[in-house]
């Protein structure tokens, strides 16, 4: 058995791959990648939002008026 990286995210593991391509299932290869495909979604769509500069200022300001008692 060789190395193999964790992708965790909190306590879960998204993905476990062997360094070495002699360990690779491709089955479980694809459903690692599929998983880490959903993650990368979820960022782009966060990153996305902080992409225009009229949203950042609308966030900005709700953020401000929460925080103002």
């Amino acid at each position: 058995m060789g190395l193999k990286p964790l992708h965790v995210k909190g306590n879960k593991v998204l993905c476990e791959t062997p360094l070495s391509p002699k360990e690779w299932v491709k089955d479980k290869l694809e459903e690692d990648f599929e998983s880490l495909d959903e993650e990368l979604q979820d960022y782009t769509k966060i990153l996305l939002v902080f992409m225009n500069e009229n949203r950042v200022l609308m966030l900005r300001h709700l953020l401000e008026k929460k925080i103002q008692p």
